[in-house]
């Protein structure tokens, strides 16, 4: 696989620098000839609470589980805590970033980036004034 992704490598444990609970998700990269794609389990995540934006070759990924409460139930006891994700890449030149596709089903993200057409070699005609 080509070393156009960095910062694959961050582990689960929360990001204690912030205010909230904030996870590193894991994720799987997987190129093929015509593009890379990046797959990671947000768990609790909806469409409405995640955000995969790409800025000055970063492409960051934010999602926040939603804190769902039980109507007419009383909490006894909770270990459960809403948490969020983040994570970045860094993205080459080589794949064509106004082409990223993004969905989301069942909590699995999938992100497809495809390669960008290589510079083809332009054989200009010389012509005699």
């Amino acid at each position: 696989m080509t070393n156009n992704l960095q910062n694959m490598n961050k582990s689960v444990t929360p990001e204690m620098t912030k205010s909230e609970v904030t996870y590193s998700p894991n994720v799987d990269i997987v190129e093929t000839e015509k593009e890379i794609v990046l797959t990671s389990e947000l768990v609790g995540v909806d469409e409405k609470n995640l955000d995969v934006m790409l800025e000055n070759n970063v492409l960051t990924i934010t999602g926040k589980m939603k804190d769902e409460k039980l109507e007419d139930y009383e909490l006894i006891y909770s270990e459960y805590r809403p948490v969020k994700y983040e994570r970045s890449f860094t993205i080459s030149d080589e794949f064509d970033k106004k082409k990223l596709k993004a969905t989301l089903k069942n909590g699995l993200l999938t992100v497809s980036i495809p390669k960008a057409e290589k510079a083809v070699a332009k054989k200009i005609a010389v012509k005699t004034l």
